[in-house]
């Protein structure tokens, strides 16, 4: 009996030893369930409750006064009047040099023209005179074939005239239509060339 009971007592602690070893995890273990740990930590993610909301009205708001630049300083600066006055009086200087420049261009359109076709009606003339006095039949074939020609050219010139004149016109509708005086545009019109006073020839020579 006392040796039963004395192979209890033996058996007991390593029994319990043995027990005791199993259920403590090694430090393998330990390390591989911190790292479980913290990746299902990394992972979830937090809900915001009404609590947190709460917090959020309730924060302070902090705002930061930003200065304005020297560019945006100097756009609201007040202007100066007569710097204004002045700038205003040179842009309508401009605006009136080149609307001259622009009437000028077209009366020398309409001179050009005017002056071609006076030419144009002299050269006739003197064809005209020259057809007249030559005895030679074939010197005056060409003679009227000349005159024929020019006679062509001075209509020609007479429409660029005629279209010379319109755009004068029109160019006065536009400067008055733009805000310019009257007595503006007389004084850039100025005085435009007549048209020609020879009388009108016809193409063919009386022999």
């Amino acid at each position: 009996m006392r040796k039963q009971v004395l192979v209890l007592v033996w058996l007991l602690p390593t029994g319990l030893f043995a027990q005791s070893a199993q259920e403590t995890p090694s430090l393998a273990e330990l390390a591989k369930r911190e790292q479980e740990r913290r990746a299902q930590q990394e992972t979830e993610v937090r809900v915001i409750t009404n609590a947190d909301l709460k917090q959020l009205r309730s924060a302070r708001v902090v705002t930061t006064a930003t200065q304005p630049t020297k560019s945006q300083t100097d756009a609201v600066q007040e202007v100066d009047p007569d710097q204004a006055a002045a700038d205003e009086k040179d842009e309508a200087a401009k605006v009136l040099a080149e609307w001259r420049q622009r009437f000028q261009e077209a009366r020398g359109r309409l001179e050009m023209a005017v002056n071609q076709v006076l030419v144009l009606q002299l050269k006739m003339n003197e064809l005209r005179n020259g057809y007249l006095s030559e005895p030679d039949g074939a010197r005056r074939e060409q003679i009227n074939a000349l005159i024929a020609s020019t006679f062509d050219e001075v209509q020609r010139q007479k429409e660029e005239e005629a279209a010379a004149r319109k755009a004068i016109m029109s160019l006065q509708q536009e400067a008055l239509q733009a805000g310019l005086l009257a007595g503006e545009v007389r004084e850039m019109t100025g005085m435009l060339p007549v048209s020609s006073s020879i009388t009108e020839l016809d193409s063919t020579p009386t022999p």
